[in-house]
């Protein structure tokens, strides 16, 4: 699947800012839809792209995880004087370990045990120390039989390498020099992209998923982040422009939902990895802020309380729809909607038997 991962909901005081479960249930309802599309029996390319976009839920996801980590650490970095980098890993550990180490637990039982799914060790090695998304450059190019089911956390992957650079990034170096240079390493994001298609042919099945290739999402969120922050009135007029004229958000939304998709469809790689990929970001991106701030009508669905905890959920439903999601496999489980509700109770009970505990724990870590 392409992300995000974390997907990753990052209950702290954030959670708290209207709309965002409603984001993160968007979000997962597009990767859901997008990996059991299969089973729907609906054989049309354009409506796939267009109600099961798995890819633009990733972004999405991407897109929020930057936004909220960085308004997180700058919250901390206002209030006590500096970052905590061991507490936020502490915090990050705790929130993504025990359901991912779960879930990795019950597909080696399901390889080595009941020798029920064909993963080489090697695939489920680099999906543990969350490097899936750098397996062909590092491991080489050929996949398990059963790759499926540990290949979407290339997202988490990712997301795991992002905390490490963005947090030390902003705990030693300077806000000034940051906020100079995020945006002329953001515009390079596609330039790296082309060079490293045109170069490294090894690269080119892992380039929309590389740290390196793929970040324009999560970085555009952390931009934003930072403009919201930093330059509160420029933000401001720009959003009373779109509130002023409604036309120019449900154009963005347009954009990512049919425009961008279809381009994709058409132009493949030649669309995305040059422009589409970061219009898409920076489309997002203005959306969330204008979203959060200037609460418009047409986004009134996403605090419905059904949206909302489809977002309380989502990390649980990204985690374990891969096991019923399959379209390369056979069986009642992995038929419409029978695999869906399958996916929505392996999640329900992840959350309320795994999930709520620990974040007990993070809690007072956070006290």
């Amino acid at each position: 699947m392409l992300i995000v991962v974390n997907f990753l909901v990052l209950n702290c005081n954030m959670n708290r800012i209207p709309y965002l479960d409603g984001i993160r249930g968007v979000a997962i309802i597009l990767v859901l839809i997008g990996h059991g599309f299969y089973s729907i029996g609906i054989s049309n390319e354009l409506i796939r792209i267009i109600f099961g976009n798995a890819h633009l839920g990733v972004m999405i996801f991407f897109s929020l995880s930057g936004y909220l980590i960085t308004n997180l650490l700058l919250n901390e970095q206002e209030k006590t004087g500096t970052i905590h980098l061991g507490k936020f890993y502490l915090r990050r550990a705790i929130r993504i370990f025990p359901v991912f180490y779960l879930y990795l637990s019950i597909i080696a039982v399901l390889v080595f045990v009941f020798r029920y799914l064909e993963i080489d060790i090697i695939d489920l090695v680099f999906a543990s120390v969350y490097l899936t998304n750098y397996k062909n450059l590092i491991g080489g190019e050929s996949f398990s039989p059963d790759y499926w089911y540990i290949g979407h956390f290339w997202t988490l992957s990712l997301e795991e390498q992002f905390y490490l650079v963005w947090p030390s990034l902003l705990f030693f170096c300077s806000l000034k020099w940051l906020r100079r240079i995020l945006p002329i390493v953001l515009f390079m994001f596609p330039i790296v992209r082309v060079v490293s298609y045109a170069l490294f042919e090894d690269q080119r099945g892992q380039i929309g998923m590389m740290l390196h290739t793929m970040s324009d999402a999560i970085f555009w969120g952390c931009y934003m982040a930072l403009l919201e922050r930093y330059n509160k009135e420029s933000v401001k007029k720009v959003l009373t422009v779109l509130k002023e004229n409604i036309y120019i958000p449900i154009g963005l939304l347009l954009f990512i939902f049919i425009l961008s998709p279809v381009m994709a469809m058409l132009f493949k790689g030649a669309y995305n990895l040059s422009i589409g990929f970061t219009l898409e970001s920076i489309s997002i991106g203005i959306l969330l802020l204008f979203i959060i701030h200037e609460k418009p009508s047409f986004a009134g669905f996403l605090n419905g309380k059904i949206i909302s905890y489809i977002g309380v959920l989502s990390y649980s439903l990204y985690i374990w729809q891969q096991l019923f999601l399959n379209h390369s496999a056979t069986g009642i489980i992995y038929m419409f909607p029978l695999n869906i509700i399958l996916a929505a109770g392996a999640a329900y009970i992840s959350y309320t038997c795994v999930e709520k505990p620990i974040l007990q724990l993070k809690k007072k870590i956070n006290s």
